[in-house]
């Protein structure tokens, strides 16, 4: 038999053998299953101990590749941990928080289909990030560290909804007082966010979110019920620092945990 038509041969019977190496099982002879195959497969092909040994070989170290491979596979290779997470001004007061529990229970909710926001996490969005890892955290963080905030007091005031009233998603209260401080804020993270890669985000109008509407039943006392709060006041508040905030969904709605905060505190409430 010439080289090509052993090569062919090889090329064949390689897979098969490579199957028969696996089974360890030997016969009455004591003759290995790749042995046997061997034997029988190539009785009939003129092929030199030699041959038959570069064979034997080849099938040994494909088959340690193969379990290097396996055991590279059976690793659980460790992804980077992510979070779900936003930039936020948290809203603290108690006074204030007990007195949106108040608008938020004159809320219609006959007339629509409306999940109120847990109490403790009410709080100003200035950037949701949504999943990130906690390295990009980090490194967010080193960004933002240099952006001045000495304390101001702002005015909460006002009942709104996204897009409108008459076509309500979420319900909310509005910044009445010093808007252009939180603006200045908000203006300097997402230029440093810029420079992460993160794109400019798109029109701000600060708020707190009290409520999102699933569905509405009666359009027009929806509408009526949110004109009738257009002017509830909530309170001054004094703004000491941003956070950067991780959120856990939960079948019970999501938990607030706070990362850091700029300027750092000591102890942070929330």
């Amino acid at each position: 038999m010439g080289l090509s038509t052993t090569r062919r041969a090889l090329c064949i019977s390689a897979p098969l053998c490579l199957a028969a190496f696996f089974d360890e099982s030997r016969d009455d002879a004591g003759m290995s299953t790749a042995e046997s195959f061997l034997r029988v497969n190539f009785s009939s092909v003129t092929m030199t101990h030699r041959a038959t040994h570069a064979l034997r070989l080849f099938l040994m170290t494909t088959h340690a590749n193969i379990e290097e491979l396996f055991r590279r596979d059976s690793v659980p290779t460790k992804m980077p941990e992510k979070v779900r997470a936003f930039i936020s001004i948290d809203i603290e007061d108690q006074g204030l928080l007990t007195r949106i529990s108040h608008i938020q229970s004159q809320i219609d909710r006959r007339a629509a289909k409306i999940k109120l926001v847990e109490i403790q996490n009410i709080h100003i969005t200035l950037r949701f990030l949504g999943d990130t890892s906690l390295s990009r955290i980090e490194e967010i963080r080193s960004r933002l560290c240099d952006i001045a905030l000495s304390p101001f007091a702002v005015r909460i005031e006002g009942v709104g909804a996204f897009p409108s009233v008459r076509r309500p998603n979420v319900i909310w209260v509005g910044v009445a007082e010093n808007r252009d401080r939180i603006n200045q804020i908000k203006s300097a993270i997402d230029q440093r966010l810029a420079e992460l890669g993160y794109s400019l985000d798109r029109r701000f109008h600060p708020h707190a979110t009290i409520a999102r509407v699933r569905a509405v039943h009666d359009r027009e006392r929806v509408v009526s019920n949110l004109e009738s709060l257009r002017n509830e006041s909530v309170g001054t508040m004094v703004v000491t620092c941003f956070r950067m905030k991780k959120s856990t969904l939960t079948p019970s709605g999501p938990i607030y945990e706070t990362l850091w905060s700029i300027p750092e505190q000591q102890s942070v409430g929330q």
